[in-house]
Order: C-alpha cells, then sequence, then structure tokens
C-alpha cells in the first residue's frame, strides 16, 4: 500500500499592502476617509505585533522632482505620526518618500492625480501553511 505523505505546518512570509490613503493637491493634510483606514492599519499593526511597516509616500507629477520627493516624504510622516499617536511604535515604522514615481493612475486628469496623491503601507506577516 502507498504511504500517505505527511503534512506539516510551516511559517510562511504573506505580503500585505493597504492603499486607500490619498490627499489632495500638493497637502499632506490627512483626509476624514484617511483617518479610517489608518485606524484599520492600528489595529493590524496591534494584532500583528512582529510586523514592521513600510510606509511610502508619493506624489502627481506636477511640479519638480525635488519638491515631490520632500512632499511625499511629508505625506509618509503625516501618516506615521498618526499611527504612533495609536500605538504604533516609530521603530516598527519605515518612511520613505518616492516623488512622482510609480504612479496607480494618469496624472493627465486631476482624479488621476488624486489616486497618485498617495501613501501606501506595505508589510509581511507571518502565516501558518500546511505543507507536504
Amino acid at each position: 500500500a502507498p504511504i500517505a505523505p505527511v503534512e506539516r505546518t510551516v511559517l510562511v512570509s504573506k505580503p500585505i499592502t493597504i492603499t486607500g490613503i490619498n490627499f489632495k493637491f500638493d497637502s499632506y493634510k490627512l483626509l476624514d476617509h484617511d483617518i479610517r483606514v489608518l485606524d484599520e492599519v492600528a489595529d493590524f499593526a496591534k494584532n500583528h505585533p512582529a510586523a514592521v511597516l513600510d510606509v511610502n509616500g508619493y506624489c502627481s507629477k506636477i511640479g519638480s522632482y525635488a519638491y515631490n520627493l520632500k512632499l511625499s516624504k511629508l505625506r509618509a510622516q503625516s501618516v506615521a505620526q498618526y499611527l504612533a499617536n495609536h500605538g504604533v511604535s516609530n521603530d516598527r515604522m519605515v518612511l520613505k518618500g518616492h516623488s512622482y514615481n510609480d504612479p496607480v493612475a494618469s496624472n493627465a486628469t486631476s482624479q488621476g492625480r488624486f489616486l497618485n496623491q498617495r501613501v501606501e503601507i506595505n508589510s509581511n506577516i507571518k502565516v501558518q501553511k500546511t505543507v507536504q
């Protein structure tokens, strides 16, 4: 008779990307919708105490690269400050500004620019997976 394969449980890294944090033109002030998303991020951080949060700021392509780099860093800092005020330790966050690199929409329309004026948060969590 064939031998049944042995199953075991291992921990694997699962990437997490949190989107939906957007800003008005030339601003790093959090919007009401951002607050709801960030409250979920703070809860995520509490439930996954080992997770490091990569906080990445972006801009639309209006103005110079250098100006938008500064603004994108301010957006990341604005998000990190909110999270720190809601229990996420600063040493669990890595902040980076990307200026107008990596757009998610066209910069030719106001809606597209709004989508590009954003912060994305990336993390990895350990999850159990059964393997043979």
